[in-house]
């Protein structure tokens, strides 16, 4: 085997390597399912694995010939351009990551990595200070009256990308059952073949909201009398 060739291989089997690792990191942890297609992540995703599997591997290939004497230089050079690009992509993917699931009392909405105001964070409970870095967490909005008591919404910000105004979603439960829909409005935007097969999945569901994406809406599927979320699908909840 020549060394072009056992260079060529190392460098792909490291790509793949890491290639996996990022994979079950965005669409496992990150982004559970459906929440990548709710955000749209999904082509970039495919692009930043294309730069480290494919392009990265290739043009060490192309570049290599022995007795070259700047290939080392060239190798490099490579090598760094794949790491910045994939090194950007990547940090790109990680800040768009969901931090949070927000009730504000008609629906779920995502709350980005990115999207969070930090300027009043401190007056944030110290659990919605920081963000996992695992899968979202659900949360609930204060009602407008309770926020005044804390600190007006800041000019120019939305008051769900304030974790001072979170809190836990259990003290919406009186809502949530009020206006959660049944399951059977489902059908209004869905097939009932669909419909069915979630709901024999989730069997303790008997209630739904919608949830607001960036791409593509998406169900939260609940269970009423606990006001828990059962699971997020990717049901349509309305056009």
């Amino acid at each position: 085997m020549s060394k072009r060739l056992k260079f060529f291989l190392g460098h792909f089997t490291i790509s793949v390597i890491i290639t996996l690792i990022v994979l079950y990191l965005i669409f496992y942890v990150w982004y559970p399912a459906p929440l990548h297609q709710a955000l749209g992540i999904t082509h970039l995703t495919f692009m930043l694995l294309a730069i480290d599997v494919v392009i990265g591997p290739l043009f060490s290939w192309l570049v290599y010939k022995e007795d070259k004497k700047s290939l080392k230089f060239d190798l490099a050079v490579v090598i760094l351009l794949q790491v910045s690009a994939f090194a950007y992509g990547f940090y790109t993917i990680a800040k768009g990551r969901p931090a949070w699931i927000v009730y504000d009392s008609l629906a779920f909405h995502i709350v980005r990595h990115s999207d969070i105001e930090t300027s009043h964070l401190h007056l944030a409970k110290p659990e919605y200070q920081h963000p996992s870095w695992f899968k979202p967490q659900v949360v609930a909005l204060l009602d407008t009256k309770d926020i005044q008591k804390i600190h007006p919404i800041p000019k120019f910000t939305i008051s769900m990308d304030h974790p001072m105004y979170y809190t836990d979603l259990k003290n919406a439960k009186s809502k949530i059952g009020e206006i959660a829909f049944s399951v059977k409005d489902l059908t209004k935007f869905n097939s009932e073949k669909k419909i069915q097969q979630v709901l024999t999945e989730f069997p303790t569901a008997d209630s739904w909201l919608g949830l607001s994406g960036l791409e593509q809406d998406m169900v939260v599927l609940i269970n009423k009398e606990t006001a828990e979320v059962i699971k997020i699908v990717e049901l349509r909840p309305w056009h």
